[in-house]
């Protein structure tokens, strides 16, 4: 939980604001880093078709 809260906080968002962005979430978490402030950019490149 306290991960979740401070994944809110690094990209700028009520907890309540987001739970249709959970796997983003996820995805932070799967590269998360205690070692390093959670507001440390992370390059997230989108796959577009077309």
């Amino acid at each position: 939980m306290g991960l979740f809260l401070e994944w809110c906080s690094a990209v700028g968002q009520s907890w309540r604001d987001t739970p249709g962005q959970f796997g983003r979430f996820v995805y932070w978490l799967q590269r998360y880093n205690p070692d390093t402030p959670a507001y440390a950019p992370v390059r997230i490149f989108l796959a577009r078709s077309g």
